[in-house]
């Protein structure tokens, strides 16, 4: 039996590559998802060079899972791919309270990211799409230092 934290932790390391993905890939002279090797044709332009990213080990291995998952489920292949790599994100003012120096508390408006989630993705096939893909993959899941510093602005990795 897996240890609860330690598998929490793997399966929010796995979902912030899942959701950056489309960053990671940036570059990639293929659309075809998860870096998929297109056959060349008249119009094609030749393969550049992948960022770094896109060849460390825990992204190849990663591209390995899918690829399963793909295979032994289409369906929580789609909704976790819709979900998670091709999600749009829209920004949204909330309020927040917040101490100020004064040791008072007062509401500020505050600015955050927010999913925009298509009707049709079903929350439990992509549960079960992220629970496949930490079964099966070979080994930890590891952020890139470099990765983890770009999108997050802090240097202390999860």
């Amino acid at each position: 039996m897996y240890d609860s934290a330690a598998s929490e932790q793997t399966l929010d390391r796995l979902r912030f590559l899942l959701d950056h993905w489309d960053a990671i890939w940036d570059g990639s002279p293929s659309p075809e998802p998860f870096g998929a090797i297109r056959g060349s044709s008249a119009g094609s332009r030749p393969p550049g060079r992948l960022p770094e990213e896109a060849s460390h080990p825990t992204i190849k291995e990663l591209c390995r899972c899918l690829s399963l998952l793909a295979s032994a489920s289409p369906g929580d292949y789609r909704h976790l791919k819709a979900y998670r790599c091709a999600a749009e994100w829209r920004n949204v003012d909330t309020w927040r309270r917040v101490k100020l120096p004064s040791g008072k508390y007062d509401w500020v408006e505050h600015r955050v990211s927010e999913r925009i989630v298509p009707s049709w993705i079903r929350p439990e096939r992509v549960e079960a799409g992220e629970r496949f893909l930490v079964r099966v993959f070979r080994g930890e899941i590891f952020l890139p230092d470099d990765l983890y510093r770009a999108f997050t602005g802090r240097a202390e990795n999860v």
